[in-house]
């Protein structure tokens, strides 16, 4: 099968199936919105730190769905 570089969330290269790809891409955009929404949660008021929370448990369950249907034969490079 094809194998396809691509760079991952925290900036380094990775050898993907090319059939991986869209997925391992869909990884690095929850990936970086969790953190994000992290950041942010530091800076909130109390009283949105719940909702924020939510927020933030909903994308970590798409992140885990995810990585069950990724095959694990990722080559960091």
């Amino acid at each position: 099968m094809d194998r396809v570089q691509i760079t991952l969330f925290n900036g380094k290269q990775a050898m993907v199936d090319q059939d991986m790809v869209k997925k391992m891409l869909k990884k690095n955009e929850l990936v970086a919105a969790a953190s994000r929404l992290q950041s942010v949660m530091n800076a909130v008021p109390r009283e949105a730190e719940p909702i924020l929370q939510k927020q933030l448990q909903e994308i970590m369950g798409k992140i885990i769905r995810l990585n069950r249907t990724i095959r694990k034969n990722v080559q960091i490079i």
